[in-house]
């Protein structure tokens, strides 16, 4: 496993990265297409989650005794913090940034006075 200062900083450069992205399509974009951004970027990173945690409840489970099958979800948390090539959290997370504010956009422009 890598040091933890390691895998901090590398979390911290996909946050770095993504988020100021979808802070500049939060400011530029129409809350319909921030809407749709957001909701795929949350699926994309969702999905990943998924695959993660499919993958190891078919390759590890299997290669540990039943009593240690009860720490499967703090295998998939060590396997999340620990795959730095792929920030499927920080997909979701900019994802959830853009949808926000494209519902949030909406709302208000829908109860603006005409």
């Amino acid at each position: 496993m890598p040091p933890l200062q390691a895998l901090v900083a590398l979390h911290g450069f996909w946050l770095l990265l993504l988020l100021p992205s979808a802070v500049w399509a939060a400011c530029r974009w129409s809350p319909r297409r921030l809407r749709l951004l957001g909701s795929t970027l949350v699926a994309v990173g969702t999905l990943g989650l998924a695959i993660v945690a499919i993958r190891e409840a078919a390759t590890w489970l299997p290669s540990v005794p039943d009593e240690q099958a009860r720490y499967l979800p703090h295998r998939l948390i060590f396997v999340v913090a620990s795959l730095t090539d792929v920030p499927l959290v920080q997909l979701a997370l900019a994802g959830t940034v853009c949808y926000v504010v494209g519902r949030l956009r909406m709302a208000r422009r829908q109860s603006a006075p005409s």
